[in-house]
């Protein structure tokens, strides 16, 4: 088992508003730095991926899980 620090990110890319306006890409942190222990980083991947809110879902391709062993 190892420990891991982790953040979820949410990373919007560069689109136009619906008046045709640039809106620049962004990134927000969900969820601010938590730590676990897991066997390994697959299975803290899943477990942390379970952890992404409701409202983001349908949007994964838009949320980012930066995992760090120790």
């Amino acid at each position: 088992m190892k420990l891991f620090e982790y953040v979820i990110l949410h990373r919007t890319k560069a689109r136009k508003d619906k008046d045709g306006n640039d809106v620049s890409e962004s990134l927000t942190l969900v969820q601010d730095v938590k730590r676990g222990v897991f066997k390994d980083e697959k299975v803290a991947s899943m477990a942390i991926a379970r952890e992404i809110p409701q409202e983001l879902l349908g949007k994964l391709d838009e949320v980012e899980l930066a995992i760090r062993p120790f």
